[in-house]
């Protein structure tokens, strides 16, 4: 499932606070969510938040995470308390220390070993920026501020507006929205033509050896991540700005 909400793209001010918003909330493994919906609740391995990366202006804030199909409606209840807890439970130094510990590792080490680097480069030519751009977005970010970030969250903290996506039996789920008083919903039958999906990775590692990499563009240009980094299926453009061949 993932709850996403419109946040600053790349370009835009206010993206190093919105990143740690981020961690704090679902990317970090003792962010709020994922300590409640993994370690108390057991809805799920673990919750994941990440800003879409490439969109340079009109981003989107997104929390995601896999649980059983009965625990669709209390895992997404979790995550919209998540979202209002941004409100009534200001941001603390420590969630705020994280997030600049961080990037202060991972800019000190963005250089130290050729594979780093490439990683850096990939990510960087993926998301249309520059090696000097990725690192201008980390030292940002290995400054913030406890007040900036208060102030981010509260911007962040509302779900209006937001789009809400589950994949599941509808027979099974659908009960469950309706209990949390979603109930202005769309189904979306899989398309069975279009059922493969961009899955293949570029081989980064040689003979027929796959890359652990996956097929999504978002999280490409802030981490170094090689995500972007694949084939589209039936000459369709998935979006992503590398493609292999």
């Amino acid at each position: 499932m993932f709850v996403a909400r419109p946040a600053p793209g790349t370009d835009e001010s206010e993206r190093a606070e919105s990143t740690a918003v981020s961690n704090l909330l679902g990317a970090d493994f003792s962010s709020r969510l994922n300590s409640v919906i993994r370690e108390e609740k057991g809805y799920s391995y673990g919750v994941s938040s990440y800003l879409m990366s490439p969109m340079k202006a009109g981003s989107g804030l997104v929390v995601a995470t896999t649980v059983e199909r009965a625990n669709t409606g209390p895992a997404i209840t979790e995550i919209l308390k998540g979202f209002a807890g941004l409100t009534t439970l200001p941001v603390a130094q420590d969630e705020v220390d994280r997030t600049v510990t961080v990037y202060r590792r991972a800019l000190a080490g963005s250089a130290e070993t050729s594979a780093g680097l490439f990683s850096s480069l990939i990510g960087a030519v993926g998301s249309g920026s520059t090696l000097e751009d990725q690192q201008t977005r980390m030292a940002a970010r290995t400054k913030l501020t406890l007040d900036a970030v208060q102030k981010q969250a509260l911007a962040l903290a509302s779900l209006d507006p937001s789009l809400i996506v589950v994949a599941g039996d509808p027979d099974v789920v659908m009960p469950q929205l309706a209990a949390i008083g979603l109930k202005d919903v769309e189904i979306v039958k899989r398309d069975e033509v279009g059922e493969e999906t961009a899955m293949r990775a570029l081989d980064l590692l040689g003979g027929n050896r796959q890359a652990p990499l996956s097929a999504s563009p978002w999280r490409v240009g802030d981490g170094g991540t090689t995500r972007a980094v694949h084939s589209c299926t039936g000459g369709r453009d998935c979006g992503a700005q590398i493609h292999a061949d």
